[in-house]
């Protein structure tokens, strides 16, 4: 296969199925949050997006919080990761509750240095130098991807 060197990138670690994924701690929307303490035996839902209060973004943290019945029924819990402070998705999250007529009922993780994009892979240099893209790992109770 031959791949432009332009497109190629490398990152500290990208998760392969069935890895476990790492621990992390990060302030989020309801509070610090340890993600395997958090994650306690559950499937989880991680996935990223730029930053608050960017149009594509909010159809989908408004989508994913329309689903929540969903989510609960299947033992899943969501969290999201983005470049924005907390208190930023929090005055956001305020937006899409009054829009969508729903609870973001999940927390969202601030990463405003994108550090954790960076580990994680979901972050591209051509998009942007630390807020993350749009990118999702599911994780069993194992905390495997």
């Amino acid at each position: 296969m031959r791949i432009p060197s332009a497109y190629r990138r490398s990152v500290k670690w990208l998760p392969q199925i069935g890895d476990i994924f790492p621990n992390f701690a990060v302030d989020t929307t309801q509070g610090a949050l340890d993600l395997w303490d958090w994650s306690a035996g559950s499937w989880t839902f991680l996935f990223s997006h730029p930053a608050a209060s960017t149009p594509v973004c909010t159809t989908e943290l408004g989508a994913i919080s329309g689903n929540k019945d969903d989510f609960n029924a299947l033992g899943v819990k969501a969290l999201g990761l983005t470049g924005s402070t907390v208190q930023e998705q929090l005055d956001w999250h305020k937006e899409i509750e009054a829009f969508f007529d729903t609870e973001v009922w999940f927390p969202t993780a601030a990463d405003p240095e994108g550090r954790l994009a960076a580990l994680f892979g979901m972050r591209h240099d051509e998009e942007h130098k630390t807020w993350p893209i749009r990118k999702s790992f599911i994780l069993d109770p194992q905390m495997r991807t």
